[in-house]
């Protein structure tokens, strides 16, 4: 069982596209998949792309921006953050 890859995709991209505008800082403590979605939605990659991103663990990737343009800095380690 569990969520299928598109399904996941689809959970995280309407929870991005619901942040509101001037949200400030959010942090959210997730799991490498969960990243995946996140950068598969916010770069507009294919849904493919999302087995080819390695997350690895106890990193921090931050995605920034405003009205649906995102920016990613991927895999800083926790003690550079």
């Amino acid at each position: 069982g569990g969520e299928s890859v598109t399904q996941v995709c689809a959970r995280v991209a309407g929870w991005l596209d619901g942040v509101p505008g001037g949200a400030g800082r959010l942090v959210a403590v997730v799991e490498p998949d969960v990243v995946r979605a996140a950068v598969v939605h916010a770069t507009g990659a294919p849904l493919a792309a999302f087995w080819r991103l390695d997350v690895a663990p106890l990193t921090v990737t931050e995605l920034s921006g405003r009205l649906g343009r995102w920016n990613v800095r991927l895999g800083r380690p926790l003690d550079a953050a």
